[in-house]
């Protein structure tokens, strides 16, 4: 019964958040249109199914030439690193605003060979039923929007991926059921976004909603081995609180109809849905997440967070029972790695019913 209360408490503080809000300038930005900043991160770390890996990220911070210094700061992330079990995975990812923020673009490049977990189908796998396969993958995902008023924008939407599944347990799950895109395949998807989005910065927001529909169609005549419907729905409002404190809440809800690849269905866990659970620890063709999350500071760029979150999937998202959500909660620390813009790098520690998480990334986690 509590994961159910605690679940319709969430929805109704996400309802009543904008009720709640209020605008709050932020003063981060820089007075220099055209600076530029660019931010190197080596990646050393270590898991059983890796062993140890190395490599480099970074984030270049800039506004494209003409862009007023009131406008959002584009962004051009990057990851690539390599483990000495010869795996690898190479991300690249340029998020743009232009027109004085009328156009946005975001892009995401990758490719990878690297071990992912399967524990089967549903709310309720057990931990014991764990196995692990590699997917060799190349992807790109494409969101071009255009604004159609104030802070509602609309656009199209593009996703490919090829993907390989290797290394699979001959007497595990993935070899015994009959799992759509078990070997080899191409998901191609063409869709379109509506987006409203008056946050005070989309690096770490303290204010405003983000209210976000993705609804994309994978099919043959788009050049894709597999059909199905993929709709995703993202609700986040922000209550700026005392001095640099922040009430944050989300709403995630990603719904498939069809019959999608097995390692393309919507999950919770992770670094940004449910903080805690292994990511991909549950899967299939729906799922609901809820979070929240109070950010305070500590000292200097260093500041806190503590977060709370539940989550579930179904079959069919009718189907999710709200007493069978998977709950966790945690807290982490924030550095602000520049003085003009509030990107961050963060460090969080979640707990979930049967596992434990540590994430060591950039940006907020929503």
């Amino acid at each position: 019964m509590w994961r159910k209360v605690f679940m319709f408490a969430l929805l109704i503080l996400i309802s009543a958040s904008p009720v709640l809000a209020q605008d709050v300038p932020e003063t981060t930005e820089d007075d220099d249109p055209s600076k530029v900043t660019f931010i190197p991160i080596p990646v050393v770390f270590y898991t059983p199914e890796t062993n140890f890996g190395f490599g480099a990220s970074g984030v270049l911070l800039y506004r494209l030439p003409g862009e007023p210094a009131a406008s959002r700061t584009s962004q051009f992330s990057g990851v690539a690193f390599y483990t000495l079990k010869k795996q690898y995975s190479v991300i690249l990812s340029p998020k743009m605003y232009f027109a004085n923020e009328d156009y946005y673009l975001d892009l995401v490049l990758g490719m990878s060979h690297y071990p992912s977990q399967f524990y089967g189908m549903g709310n309720n796998t057990r931990l014991a039923d764990e196995e692990t396969f590699t997917a060799d993958s190349f992807r790109g995902d494409l969101d071009f929007l255009r604004r159609v008023y104030k802070d509602f924008y609309a656009g199209v939407a593009y996703r490919f991926e090829h993907f390989d599944i290797t290394d699979v347990e001959d007497d595990g799950l993935i070899a015994n059921q009959d799992l759509t895109g078990d070997d080899a395949g191409t998901v191609s998807q063409l869709g379109a976004v509506l987006l409203w989005d008056s946050r005070d910065s989309a690096l770490s927001s303290r204010s405003g909603s983000l209210y976000q529909l993705t609804a994309l169609l994978a099919d043959p005549g788009v050049g894709s081995d597999f059909v199905y419907n993929d709709y995703l729905i993202e609700i986040r409002h922000f209550i700026p609180l005392f001095e640099r404190h922040a009430f944050g809440v989300q709403l995630l809800s990603q719904i498939m109809t069809g019959d999608p690849p097995f390692d393309e269905m919507a999950t919770i866990g992770g670094s940004d849905r449910l903080r805690g659970v292994e990511q991909g620890r549950f899967r299939d063709k729906a799922a609901l997440v809820a979070q929240m999350e109070y950010r305070f500071p500590i000292y200097w760029r260093f500041s806190g967070a503590a977060f709370l979150g539940g989550g579930a999937v179904e079959e069919r998202f009718n189907f999710i029972n709200l007493n069978e959500a998977h709950v966790s909660a945690g807290g982490g620390l924030r550095f602000r790695l520049t003085k003009d813009e509030p990107l961050h790098l963060r460090l969080d520690l979640g707990f979930s019913e049967d596992d434990t998480g540590v994430y060591f990334v950039f940006g907020e986690a929503f």
